[in-house]
């Protein structure tokens, strides 16, 4: 029987999200012609007969799956070793204008995931930054950027102890072909290192510079701010991970929060209460009981319901009626069953292959060196976390590998927030299971130099600049961060934060019939009683629907530690 897993992606599963309620509108001002993507790299792929006059970086077509242009520059291994050996990044130019005044560039999460699932996001911020080049650029390990990849077997019912045995090989491997310490080099600080560099070659004398860094994009940011803070005119963080704070070991305890949260906010629902009653999470709990104890024949197995259910959590909407999975599962109707058929159905549709960008190497590298607490927990703590927790965990599963993975030396940044007096703006979702709000916290006592914001979005998930709806107007994270990159030096507009859209638990009629086949997410097929505010365009459910695959894709279908 395969086993559901989120530990996988962790902080990266929502960068698979971005854009997923993104505004729409107008064409940008600028639009790149995007290369043909056959779901890979393919060898040579840049032509650099389009070179960018006024940059040192040759632009030219880029290789499959990114949009507009494209640069590979050399920077060093080690950018503590002069004259030593060098690899190839990736800088990806979505769009650009000739009269532009700044550039904006674009760091994605993960640890792991690619500046390609930014393109969308890119390209829906150059409808407003109108005096802005945008780019974004690839970590180091991932996708053109000298990707780390073992290719993993196509996992049907795999046991520990197979997995186990294919991550030693791997990382065996790794450590072989980049030898003399060369896979240690592939760390956030010399990525950060890397982004310095790149922006030096790309920069137009004049253009003042901003980064934007989601998920473990704003970890990379911060480091960033800590060996090269003369560079930038300011810095976005969104959905931050708190350095000394945010440990992936923790993970698990992160959906249970969230899960909660949302428990209490049905207290004070009328119709969440007709489905719960007046302890949510006291029936909750039983619900998760119900999936250890009963087989709801005909149904998918009870594996597939708690891995859907936390998959819906890390999307703004469908988090609302995550609960309706453990409910249907729990009550095991005939109507119910059918449901949660098509659920699975409409899950499992997506491309089962894995990202050709996406590096679980460069994921465990990161994970494992620095987002790890140390002391490493053991097993049995771990285990321990898990059975404490409602929702039950994963994380102690990956303790064999933690164990063995060639980790790199945790250098002088690491734990630590940058000292900096650069504008800084930070947003978090108070609804977000990948960088909890709890967590985040911590960075508003930090950044308080002026220039510097610290904003919380009641409602918001995981990638507030998409994750924050407004009904009619750009998400709020999108309006409050374009806002602040045209003026830096001002206070945040937030005035869009009591305008953004209330959660339903009932779900929306498009969305409940695309995933369950049927208008109501929780009964027969009956139209909801009170229909939300905040109305899904085919078009949003399409998108929003195609990121929650990838996102149980990665949990669900590809396990990696049973």
């Amino acid at each position: 029987m395969k086993r559901f897993t989120l530990s996988s992606r962790l902080l990266g599963v929502a960068a698979l999200l971005i854009g997923a309620c993104s505004s729409e509108g107008s064409e940008p001002r600028a639009t790149p012609t995007p290369a043909a993507d056959d779901g890979g790299l393919a060898d040579g792929a840049f032509d650099t007969a389009v070179d960018a006059p006024a940059s040192t970086a040759a632009f030219g077509i880029c290789p499959a799956g990114y949009s507009g242009a494209c640069a590979l520059i050399d920077v060093p291994l080690d950018h503590g070793a002069k004259g030593g050996k060098t690899i190839k990044v990736l800088v990806n130019r979505l769009a650009t204008t000739s009269k532009a005044t700044a550039q904006l560039w674009m760091l994605q999460g993960g640890p792991g995931g690619s500046a390609a699932d930014l393109n969308e996001l890119g390209l829906t911020l150059a409808k407003s930054l109108v005096g802005f080049d945008i780019y974004t650029f690839e970590h180091r390990g991932v996708g053109a950027s000298e990707r780390l990849y073992c290719k993993e077997p196509a996992w049907t019912n795999p046991t520990k102890d197979e997995v186990d045995a294919f991550w030693k090989k791997c990382a065996d491997d790794m450590s072989a072909k980049w030898p003399d310490g060369g896979l240690q080099k592939f760390s956030t600080t010399q990525a950060a290192l890397d982004l310095g560099l790149a922006i030096d070659k790309v920069r137009k004398p004049g253009q003042k510079v901003f980064v934007y860094g989601v998920s473990y994009g704003t970890y990379w940011a911060q480091r960033y701010l800590q060996v090269r803070g003369e560079q930038p005119d300011g810095v976005v963080l969104d959905s931050i991970v708190s350095p000394g704070v945010q440990f992936m070991s923790k993970f698990d305890e992160q959906f249970e929060h969230v899960a909660k949260k949302l428990a209490e906010l049905c207290k004070g629902d009328a119709f969440c209460k007709t489905k719960l009653g007046d302890d949510p999470w006291a029936r909750v709990q039983t619900f998760v009981t119900s999936l250890k104890t009963k087989t709801c024949v005909g149904a998918p197995p009870p594996e597939f319901a708690m891995s859907a259910f936390k998959t819906m959590l890390t999307q703004w909407g469908l988090n609302a009626i995550a609960f309706s999975v453990l409910h249907r599962y729990d009550r095991c109707t005939a109507n119910d069953i059918a449901a949660l058929k098509r659920l699975e159905e409409v899950l499992a549709a997506g491309n089962p292959a894995a990202n050709p960008r996406f590096s679980q190497v460069l994921h465990f590298n990161v994970k494992y060196s620095e987002l790890w607490e140390t002391p490493s927990p053991t097993e049995a703590v771990l285990q321990a976390r898990a059975e404490s927790l409602v929702l039950g965990g994963e994380i102690f599963k990956e303790k064999a590998l933690e164990s063995y993975w060639p980790k790199y030396p945790r250098d002088m940044y690491v734990d630590k927030f940058p000292v900096t007096k650069k504008p800084v703006l930070v947003l978090n979702g108070d609804l977000d299971a990948q960088t909890t709000i709890v967590t985040a916290n911590a960075a508003k006592s930090v950044y308080t130099a002026p220039g510097q914001a610290y904003i919380e979005l009641p409602g918001a998930n995981h990638g507030v600049i998409a994750q924050s709806p407004v009904p009619g107007q750009p998400p709020c994270g999108e309006q409050i961060i374009t806002a602040w990159l045209e003026s830096p030096s001002s206070t945040p507009p937030t005035d869009c934060i009591p305008k953004m859209a209330k959660l339903s638990f009932e779900g929306d009629e498009g969305m409940n019939n695309f995933i369950y086949g049927r208008s109501s997410a929780w009964d027969e097929a009956t139209t909801p009683s009170t229909p939300s505010a905040f109305k899904w365009s085919p078009e949003r459910i399409e998108r929003a629907v195609e990121r929650l695959r990838e996102a149980y894709r990665d949990a669900w279908r590809r396990p990696r530690f049973p």
